[in-house]
């Protein structure tokens, strides 16, 4: 879970580091597929590697679905390697904690459901081929 800090600050540049942007959602979406995730959502919207992340103003957008703090990300994968990849000294999620540690928050859990993908799988360029292709 990665939210916003409560921590309140005169400094625009401090401020800046104390909201959730895009690219911390994407940083740590990354971080999951690198470290083995089979399946990940974002506030119970499943991705996929196509689906694209971006800020307008204080609204992240995930794909076409905006979405706003609290951001929970959830993954389908072995529980200790993602716990470990997102807990790791030194990793992404360890810069955010440095503003606030309470903006990121994550669990270990032996089971979930995520919904199901609801957006295209139909490539305009990319065509599959045989293998002697």
């Amino acid at each position: 879970i990665l939210r916003d800090s409560d921590r309140r600050t005169d400094d625009p540049f401090i401020r800046e580091q104390l909201v959730i942007h895009d690219i911390d959602v994407l940083r740590t979406v990354n971080e999951l597929w690198a470290s083995g995730a089979e399946a990940i959502s974002v506030n119970s919207k499943r991705i996929s590697i196509s689906t694209s992340f971006r800020c307008e103003g204080p609204v992240i957008y995930v794909g076409r679905t905006p979405i706003s703090s609290p951001v929970v990300i959830r993954a389908v994968g072995d529980p200790d390697t993602l716990h470990g990849a997102l807990t790791m000294q030194g990793r992404y999620l360890d810069e955010v904690r440095v503003n606030d540690p309470a903006m990121v928050e994550v669990r270990k859990m032996e089971r979930m459901i995520l919904p199901a993908y609801s957006g295209s799988t139909e490539f305009s360029y990319a065509k599959p081929t045989t293998a002697n292709e």
